[in-house]
């Protein structure tokens, strides 16, 4: 009896879960260009049938930019702060995954920040010693518009050229039913750092002059 309740149950949050993402109208990875975001048995979220990509409107074409802002100069010891564009062309988009990468060696990653962005979900954090990954999605109809999606911070640590580049596995996912991947871009971000200033030796007080 207890196992057949169990069952139900399962069966019961099965069909819920499908409803709502139905409901909320989430796009799954349904597109050969997709491979990220939600890890369901592909039986129970079916994709469409009888659409390839080569039939999707022109808006869905590749457009999207992921783009770095970040400052040119920086000095050893200091915190570097950059944030994290993504301009979907005008084209509405409902998720997104952006994977950050950083030498070890001339950057230690501090913080990030999403808080700014648009993208109501976000599917989880993972940081390590060479990048970051963020990824975020947004119910039915998604974002159309130009958006900041997170700051993060760094600390400088040796002196040099160094590059904050998005990996080839970023993706920008169109709101189309099929999850096409429209990101056409990713703009990198070059820091020079330099050395840190030498501190400037304070000079000794003067002695006091005692009245006689």
């Amino acid at each position: 009896m207890k196992f057949a309740t169990a069952t139900y149950i399962l069966i019961s949050a099965v069909i819920v879960l499908g409803i709502l993402i139905y409901s909320v109208n989430i796009t799954l990875p349904c597109s050969p260009e997709s491979s990220m975001l939600f890890r369901i048995v592909p039986s129970l979220l079916p994709c469409p049938t009888g659409t390839s990509t080569s039939d999707l409107s022109a808006t869905a074409a590749k457009q999207a930019v992921f783009s770095i802002d970040s400052p040119a100069t920086s000095s050893v010891g200091s915190q570097i702060s950059i944030t994290i564009v993504m301009d979907p062309k005008g084209v509405a988009v409902n998720a997104l995954d952006a994977k950050i990468a950083y030498s070890p060696n001339a950057l230690q990653f501090i913080a990030k920040d999403e808080d700014a962005s648009p993208f109501s979900i976000r599917l989880f954090e993972q940081s390590d010693s060479t990048s970051t990954e963020i990824i975020q999605v947004q119910p039915n109809p998604g974002i159309s518009h130009a958006a900041t999606i997170a700051r993060l911070t760094f600390r400088a640590i040796t002196p040099g050229t160094t590059t904050i580049y998005f990996e080839s596995s970023s993706q920008i996912l169109a709101n189309d039913g099929l999850g096409t991947n429209i990101l056409a871009s990713q703009n990198s971000a070059t820091i020079n750092i330099v050395p840190a200033a030498p501190a400037v030796p304070t000079a000794p007080a003067a002695p006091a002059v005692l009245p006689r």
